[in-house]
């Protein structure tokens, strides 16, 4: 325990940063503009003996209960990307970061065996959500992240970790229109209540009865449009959304599979009707809502959801939106 304290203190006051070269150890403003999120295709750890496995910190479930748990200092775990791919930040969730100070640090390698150090002491605190650190740019296949306990315990456990890539090539600058995009399809990989099915989140109606709805924190919708377009803005209406406060992150893929955050911790309250949201310009043919649940329950329910930009747009005209968010 002593070590993890001098280790914490050194990096409070900066001395443990100007020994290794590595990326910042504090969480960076927002993810890059239009970054987006790679695949992992496996987690392991060097222990695997506890319910709290290494795939569930990969798993895009951000309940407490679906973690990995070290067991003490220095242990880690590590994420493989079936290839080398450019990584640029790493994000992260950690059991109780609102309250205490978590420190980790983040190797990468190209074969699994030659590790190298790319942040060294990052810090997670002070925020129930994902929290994003930029690291040394580099080529990797393998991602470690090594604990190195908190400011209460040697022990530490990480609900979710996402590996993002800033790919340096820009969007077209012509896209300054909001045309209403055609969706061709609503779904979910999770479960939702039945009577409210994914489809029910496009279909132009603004009444509650007429909403998807799934419970769990993490727990997501995607929306396929006809063609690959522009996303600049979505509108959302929220079921009580007078009466509570609904959290949720927007990602946006090309390939429904590499997703780029282009808005975290959205917080939606004050009215009935459509709220409108702007995102990080970013080319997409898939578009995810993310559920956080909302200031009553772990519910998610959206009564309707219309994603506007450059492409190829739907015989709808969307519905007014009542606030801008």
């Amino acid at each position: 325990m002593r070590l993890i304290w001098i280790r914490y203190l050194l990096t409070a006051i900066g001395l443990l940063g100007a020994m290794t070269s590595s990326g910042s150890a504090h969480a960076a403003d927002s993810f890059c503009p239009g970054g987006f999120q790679h695949t992992v295709i496996k987690a392991s750890s060097d222990y695997e003996g506890s319910k709290y496995v290494a795939s569930r910190a990969i798993d895009d479930n951000l309940s407490n209960w679906s973690r990995w748990t070290s067991q003490g200092p220095s242990e880690s775990i590590i994420l493989d990307l079936g290839s080398n791919k450019s990584i640029d930040q790493v994000q992260a969730l950690w059991l109780n970061q609102e309250i205490r100070t978590t420190l980790f640090d983040v190797e990468t390698s190209s074969n699994g065996s030659d590790w190298q150090r790319i942040l060294t002491g990052a810090e997670a605190k002070d925020s129930y959500n994902m929290l994003t650190f930029d690291v040394q740019p580099t080529h990797a296949r393998y991602i470690k992240i090594i604990n190195q306990g908190n400011s209460s315990t040697q022990r530490d456990s990480l609900i979710e970790v996402r590996i993002i890539d800033c790919p340096s090539e820009s969007l077209p600058q012509n896209c300054t229109s909001l045309d209403n995009l055609h969706i061709d399809r609503a779904f979910s990989a999770y479960g939702y209540d039945a009577n409210y099915s994914p489809s029910r989140a496009t279909d132009n109606s603004l009444n509650s009865n007429s909403r998807w709805s799934s419970k769990g924190l993490g727990n997501s919708i995607i929306f396929e449009l006809t063609n690959e377009s522009i996303a600049r803005e979505i509108r959302v209406a929220f079921l009580k959304g007078d009466v509570r406060q609904t959290y949720f992150e927007i990602q946006t893929s090309k390939n429904n599979q590499d997703w780029t955050t282009v808005l975290s911790n959205g917080i939606a309250e004050g009215s009935l009707g459509l709220l409108r949201f702007n995102v990080t310009d970013s080319s997409a043919k898939y578009v995810k809502y993310i559920g956080m649940g909302n200031s009553a329950s772990r519910w998610n329910s959206i009564v309707e959801l219309n994603i506007l930009g450059c492409g190829t747009a739907t015989d709808n005209s969307p519905h007014s939106p009542t606030l801008l968010r």
